[in-house]
């Protein structure tokens, strides 16, 4: 069985509000039968005010257009990292963060007798949102607790729809979704900084100058 065929079965999904998760959120939906429980977590980002609006308006919309196939967000409340490395800034803080994150998404697989997490990541995002990572994560997992898991990313699957963030941009106009609403800017501000690093890849992802929000 492939990845992908896991789609078409109950999944949890990793979801940030932003560009990546949403839009795979979205074509998950559109194209495959499996029902998305997405896992949503306050893990104490300064946008999550923002991220909180986003993942409530596309929540809307996935519940009008797929009905019982989406299900209300599951929100956890957790830092990652420990507020102590933020505050002392230590470059060492952002390291196996998906992999904290992973840890929640599997605790609540669990609790949903669901075996397949899915992430939104893709070939430059850091080690541990690599499938090599993920097979890692599986064996770990399966040694540690009576449960077996598989975690994925469908960007790195050539049968995707698209493996790219701008191809993910284009195939969700195609679809006729608006990303817009999603939030990537790091920032606590309303209105995105235009300089953090997600803000930048976004306006590279869009292929404008102009900030697409």
């Amino acid at each position: 069985m492939s990845d992908l065929s896991l789609l078409n079965e109950k999944i949890v999904v990793l979801w940030s509000g932003g560009l990546d998760s949403t839009g795979l959120i979205k074509i998950i939906l559109n194209n495959y039968e499996g029902e998305v429980f997405p896992l949503f977590l306050k893990h104490g980002q300064r946008n999550t005010e923002f991220e909180s609006k986003s993942v409530e308006h596309y929540t809307k919309i996935f519940f009008k257009d797929y009905k019982s196939r989406f299900h209300e967000p599951f929100i956890v409340t957790t830092d990652i990292p420990a507020p102590e490395f933020k505050k002392h800034n230590f470059e060492s803080r952002t390291y196996l963060r998906n992999s904290d994150m992973i840890n929640n998404a599997i605790r609540f697989a669990a609790g949903k007798n669901i075996s397949t997490i899915v992430l939104a990541t893709f070939d430059y995002d850091m080690g541990d949102g690599q499938p090599k990572f993920f097979k890692i994560k599986e064996q770990e997992t399966e040694i540690a607790i009576p449960y077996k898991v598989r975690i994925f990313s469908p960007f790195f699957e050539g049968d995707f729809p698209c493996n790219t963030k701008p191809g993910l941009i284009d195939y969700c106009k195609k679809l006729g979704f608006d990303l817009s609403y999603t939030r990537s800017c790091y920032e606590s501000s309303e209105f995105p900084c235009e300089k953090c690093p997600a803000c930048t890849v976004r306006q590279e992802a869009f292929g404008s100058t102009t900030f697409d929000y």
